[in-house]
């Protein structure tokens, strides 16, 4: 399930924005592979933890940490990392706020 709203974020996505929550690793990449624009910046906001912002370039399916500039190996490395997996690949976390900037 995918849920859309507006909340309020005080931190680097700070402001009034529209987010979408992912509950699934699933619904996560399946928005990921089918973006509006080939490139876009975003926020991803963990139940738990610090929000973190990122870039997607969709036509190599790459993800990079706008933080330190460090890239995943994989767009599954990726959703592993955002909801938390487990060894066995199985989220540690109910779902994912996206806000794109």
């Amino acid at each position: 399930m995918t849920v859309t709203g507006r909340k309020e974020y005080s931190d680097e996505c700070a402001g009034n924005r529209h987010y979408t929550r992912f509950n699934t690793l699933d619904g996560l990449r399946v928005y990921l592979e089918n973006p509006v624009r080939p490139e876009f910046a975003f926020c991803v906001y963990p139940v738990s933890g610090k929000p973190e912002t990122f870039n997607y370039n969709s036509l190599g399916q790459v993800v990079t940490r706008l933080a330190d500039g460090s890239s995943f190996d994989s767009l599954e490395d990726f959703l592993c990392y955002v909801f938390q997996c487990d060894r066995e690949g199985y989220p540690n976390t109910e779902y994912v706020d996206v806000v794109v900037e």
